[in-house]
């Protein structure tokens, strides 16, 4: 799916059509992007049939993702030239403009670029080149370059560089349908030439939109004069570009139009100045106005013919699901001029958006966005068995909470000998999931659990990260004595005497013991350890028995008991005085 391709320059338009053939060229190292550009990025396509992204701007700069604008690489050319627009015909093989008319081009995905023309705007016709597309059409592939001459011109001739065509074949470009050109524009009132294209769209090989304005002005007209400019494109019987005034021009003051995206044949929209949408249901006869609030709007890509972006100055971006009658907006990079979004179409959710400073801006949702590059690396928690101190048992609950950097959610693995092996074998990696049930090895003792995390990206977590927890299999032990070990007593009340050992996990759980004197019939309730506890024992002289029931950290429980007589009848008995 092309989206548009924005870059702001004054004058009037040039419409080039373009075929080449491309030979080979051999990949360039990639080098990693480990912090953002900083140059204008002014255009970003997907590649299609792939998660191939390319996004392109000042200073030579080209880069490329493999996985959906998550991380990126640089591939460009380097140099002086402004990259404006880039478009691919298929998997293999694309095109990258400059402003200056510069061509280059690419046989493998956008891996490496190759010169193909230094100015395919050469004289006379000297001007400006914003935005390059492809359309494919009867067995041949057509290559349209945008910008300020308001040239339109075919050619379906093959040839490994760019070349201006005239009517007998020389080196020239034919003389095609432009908008207004004059070669004095004063004499008619117009500012700096008749115009711009800035966008070329074509959403099948019968059908393509290019926008821009007419900055001509009448004579007795008063400003506002400029007009929205939408040439409509007809691949068959024979490729033309529409000419009919009232179909290609609309309202005084509705220009300029920066960006047009179509998903179907007759469903898209164009954007521009002041927070203006233009949308059509019926292939471009009409045009219906709408706003995405009062931000000039400089991209936009449809998705569905219902559902699409707009990106535009400020770093606002819009969302609609009806066809663009309709926007939510958003800010999502401020301060900065977001120059052009890309969708792979279909109905993805995922979208990319390129601006100034070199910011990079992802979805994968539709609604959310963060920027590129921006906390790349996955990062996040784990907890064992929601956080225990310890447990009596060798299988545990891992929760996990991860950050995916934009990466996209991945995969995990899991250590319990500090990532000297993986469980599971191998590398370990599985899916991601919110928990995990993990065996430790056996033995009483503290216990670490280690997880990684790895986006759908492929990047890493930079360290793995851990809990620990105690596993104590081993009750407590101790005694308990009523009384200070007493053997009697005349008193149903009593006090018991705690000294319990919970060694291995070191800690007692919070409710720790319950006791019972009648052979555990009844208990008392679950309380916190205590080194003494009064109870009182059941009426009636006899032997009684106290029982504890002592509970670490783990769960263990440990059972101890102590007696005491209750003897509450005096001795009976006589004496005698001397016999």
């Amino acid at each position: 799916m092309r989206v548009s391709r924005v870059s702001r320059f004054a004058a009037s338009l040039l419409v080039a059509a373009l075929v080449f053939t491309i030979a080979p060229v051999a990949p360039a190292p990639e080098v990693a992007v480990a912090a953002l550009p900083t140059v204008t990025l002014n255009a970003v396509t997907f590649v299609p049939s792939s998660t191939t992204v390319i996004a392109v701007g000042a200073s030579g700069t080209i880069l490329r993702s493999t996985n959906d604008g998550a991380s990126w690489t640089s591939v460009g050319p380097g140099g002086t030239n402004n990259f404006t627009g880039v478009s691919f015909r298929n998997a293999s093989n694309g095109l990258a403009v400059s402003s200056t008319g510069t061509v280059f081009y690419t046989s493998n995905g956008g891996a490496s670029w190759s010169l193909s023309s230094p100015n395919l705007d050469g004289d006379p016709y000297s001007g400006t080149v914003h935005d390059v597309a492809f359309v494919e059409s009867g067995g041949q592939s057509t290559a349209f370059a945008s910008g300020r001459l308001g040239q339109i011109v075919t050619n379906t001739a093959s040839a490994t560089i760019w070349q201006r065509m005239t009517t007998d074949g020389g080196g020239e470009w034919v003389p095609p349908i432009w908008d207004r050109f004059y070669t004095n524009p004063s004499l008619d009132n117009a500012q700096e030439g008749a115009g711009d294209f800035y966008a070329l769209d074509f959403p099948s090989g019968t059908r393509g939109y290019a926008v821009g304005h007419d900055r001509y002005k009448e004579s007795s007209k008063p400003a506002p004069y400029n007009k929205a400019l939408i040439y409509i494109y007809s691949g068959s019987p024979t490729p033309t570009w529409s000419t009919d005034d009232s179909a290609k021009r609309l309202a005084d003051g509705t220009g300029p139009l920066y960006a047009v995206s179509f998903a179907t044949e007759a469903r898209g929209v164009a954007v521009g100045t002041d927070g203006k949408v233009f949308r059509t249901i019926d292939s471009g006869n009409v045009w219906t106005q709408s706003s995405a609030g009062s931000t000039d709007l400089l991209g936009a890509a449809m998705t569905t013919q219902n559902n699409g972006w707009v990106v535009g100055k400020g770093g606002v971006a819009g969302r609609t699901t009806n066809g663009g009658g309709a926007w939510s907006m958003q800010t999502i990079a401020a301060g900065i001029e977001l120059r052009d979004v890309a969708t792979r179409g279909g109905g993805s959710n995922t979208a990319v958006a390129v601006g100034t400073s070199g910011r990079i801006m992802r979805t994968t949702n539709g609604t959310d966005w963060s920027q590129a590059g921006e906390a790349s690396v996955p990062t996040g928690t784990i907890t064992l068995n929601s956080g225990d101190a310890a447990t009596n048992s060798t299988n545990v609950t891992a929760t996990h909470t991860v950050n995916w950097g934009g990466g996209g959610t991945g995969q995990m693995r899991h250590s319990v000998d500090g990532g000297t092996s993986w469980i599971g074998g191998g590398d370990g990696w599985v899916t991601y999931a919110a928990t995990r049930s993990i065996s430790l090895p056996a033995g009483d003792g503290t216990k670490t659990v280690r997880v990684g995390f790895k986006a759908a990206d492929d990047t890493e977590s930079t360290a793995l990260i851990e809990d620990t927890i105690v596993l104590d299999t081993t009750a407590p032990t101790g005694t308990i004595a009523i009384n200070g070990g007493a053997a009697a007593t005349n008193a149903t009340d009593v006090t018991v005497d705690n000294a319990v050992d919970f060694a291995v996990s070191g800690v007692h759980a919070t409710e720790a013991m319950r006791f019972t004197v009648n052979g555990g019939t009844t208990w008392s309730t679950w309380e916190p350890y205590a080194a003494s506890k009064a109870l009182t024992l059941p009426a009636g002289d006899g032997t009684k028995t106290v029982t504890g029931e002592f509970k670490d950290a783990a769960g263990n429980v440990a059972s101890l008991s102590d007696t005491i007589v209750l003897d509450t009848t005096a001795p009976t008995g006589t004496i005698a005085i001397n016999g």
